[in-house]
C-alpha cells in the first residue's frame, strides 16, 4: 500500500494531485493537511508505514489554526527523527525549496523538489511519486 501525505493548504491543488495519481494508475491513500500542527500530529499517530510526503511551504489559505505554520516546521520535526520514507518539496518558492531541502539533506533525509503550478508539473509530481515509491 501506497501511503502519501500532503502538506498543502489549496484543497483544489490537493484534488489535483489525487486527478495526477489517478492519471498515472498509482494507487494510493492519500492523507493531507493545510497546517502544520495537523500534520505534525498525524506524523506522530500514523500507525501504518508512510510511503512519502509532499510539502508545500506557505500555508496561507488555512483558516483552521490562528498559527498555520509552514512547511520548514514539518522539515525541522522530520530532521529530529531517523529518515524513514522521501519527501517531496512541491512548494513554488525558490528560497523555501532550497532551505526545506537543504535542512532534510543535511540530516540525511531523501528529497526532491518539484514547483507543480500547471498540468505538466502534476504529471512530474505524480511521477516522482511513482519512482520514490518504488526504491
Amino acid at each position: 500500500m501506497i501511503l502519501i501525505g500532503i502538506l498543502e493548504d489549496n484543497h483544489a491543488r490537493v484534488g489535483r494531485f489525487g486527478e495526477a495519481l489517478h492519471a498515472a494508475d498509482i494507487n494510493a491513500t492519500v492523507i493531507d493537511h493545510d497546517n502544520a500542527p495537523s500534520f505534525l500530529q498525524w506524523l506522530e499517530d500514523e500507525t501504518r508505514p508512510i510511503t512519502l510526503v509532499s510539502l508545500d511551504h506557505d500555508l496561507v489559505e488555512s483558516d483552521r489554526f490562528e498559527d498555520r505554520g509552514t512547511g520548514m516546521d514539518v522539515v525541522r520535526a522530520l530532521c529530529g527523527r531517523k529518515a524513514s520514507f522521501p519527501v517531496i518539496v512541491h512548494t513554488s518558492g525558490p528560497e523555501h525549496r532550497r532551505e526545506m531541502t537543504a535542512a532534510l539533506t543535511a540530516a540525511g533525509w531523501t528529497s526532491a523538489v518539484l514547483d507543480p503550478a500547471g498540468a505538466a508539473g502534476l504529471a512530474a509530481w505524480a511521477k516522482l511519486v511513482r519512482r520514490l515509491a518504488t526504491t
